[in-house]
């Protein structure tokens, strides 16, 4: 157990504090992929558009994880 709690802390915990930016990197990512999935499979109220916005969304927080963690020196 302590080997799955330490493999999802990296996916949220930047130097041992719960960092934003990858939080919502990850649901972002989580998100993106399950309704692509979900696209793939026909759910036809899925459009084009929804997946366009998500991208853009999940493009748009790694940004500005990228940007701040570029600023704060924090590796």
């Amino acid at each position: 157990m302590k080997k799955i709690r330490d493999f999802l802390k990296q996916f949220f915990y930047r130097n041992g504090k719960l960092s934003a930016g990858k939080f919502w990197a990850t649901v972002f990512s989580v998100l993106f992929v399950l309704t692509y999935i979900m696209r793939l499979c026909g759910v036809s109220h899925i459009d084009n558009a929804l997946i366009g916005l998500m991208l853009g969304s999940l493009a748009t927080v790694i940004g500005f994880y990228t940007v701040d963690k570029r600023n704060n020196n924090n590796v």
